[in-house]
């Protein structure tokens, strides 16, 4: 278990440290331009790929889509309360509570825990994330709703497609499937290496709060996740994907929503860092809870 549990999480490790290190070192990556062209290119190829390539149905993707919606709707209330007891702006914290990394961080560990299968489980568990993060969070972050977020957002029509394909049994043709394939596969190690160079340039402020607030998104998503994976007695790939993706530190985009909308961004850089130092710990112990079914 100790070899398994290793060789899933070297890959991350490793991945996340170049980037690291990189920054560090002073080397060139612009993360301003590499973020779009990940969001808007590489994600919609990987969620392309990874579902038409797999062999799960649309009804057991839409599950897992509806466990990512239960997990979503469990966490706001339990922010809200954490957040209101705490006395801060929920514009600030809420989203960084809502969103955890189950992208860069998750997609990575579930594809090499659990393989092809495991990816696109988890995809259908990020695209609700990911759809959630983009319309509800930065309608909390900036006070506003767009509708135009929704209808331009590239991950959101790469979900669409691969749906439609897969409803009517259409493949695509080779030379179009080895190029998603191909442009899909550069995404996860590069997510992994901006992680890295994400982390390594955040500003921690406002420590003992971005801690507490960081054990609660780690604790109490592992605890969501078990509660669910429980509830619906789920067994096997299907549980582990849940597990996990309910348990991921704070993403990195919550940082720049906070940013750009002027919210208290020192203190959810800070919950960013704790969080992913804290989830590097745990994930070993996280990776056996979730392999045990």
């Amino acid at each position: 278990m100790f070899a398994e549990i290793a060789g899933i999480l070297a890959p991350v490790f490793v991945c996340a440290a170049i980037g690291f290190v990189w920054e560090k070192r002073g080397l060139p990556y612009n993360v301003k331009d590499m973020t779009p062209l990940i969001v808007n290119i590489g994600m919609p190829a990987l969620v392309v790929s990874t579902l038409l390539n797999s062999s799960l149905s649309l009804p057991a993707l839409a599950q897992v889509a509806g466990y990512a919606l239960l997990f979503h709707a469990v966490t706001v209330a339990v922010s809200l309360a954490a957040i209101r007891l705490a006395r801060q702006e929920v514009a600030s914290f809420l989203p960084s509570m809502m969103f955890p990394n189950n992208g860069n961080m998750g997609l990575s560990i579930c594809l090499f825990a659990f393989g092809e299968v495991g990816l696109a489980l988890a995809i259908a568990f990020f695209s609700v994330t990911s759809l959630l993060q983009f319309t509800v969070g930065a309608t909390i972050a900036s006070g506003e709703f767009s509708l135009r977020r929704i209808a331009t957002s590239a991950l959101v029509w790469g979900v669409l497609l691969s749906a439609g394909l897969i409803a009517f049994g259409i493949t695509l043709p080779g030379w179009m499937m080895n190029t998603v394939d191909l442009i899909g596969g550069l995404t996860i190690p590069m997510m992994l290496i901006g992680l890295g160079v994400s982390l390594a340039r955040l500003k921690v402020g406002a420590l003992a709060l971005s801690t507490g607030f960081s054990l609660l998104r780690l604790g109490g998503g592992c605890l969501i996740g078990l509660g669910i994976a429980e509830a619906f007695a789920l067994e096997g790939v299907l549980r582990g994907v849940v597990i996990l993706q309910c348990s991921m530190p704070v993403a990195v985009f919550n940082y720049m929503f906070a940013t750009y909308y002027g919210r208290n961004a020192d203190a959810v850089a800070g919950m960013v860092v704790v969080s992913s130092a804290l989830g590097f710990m745990v994930l070993p112990g996280l990776l056996w809870l979730a392999l045990q079914g």
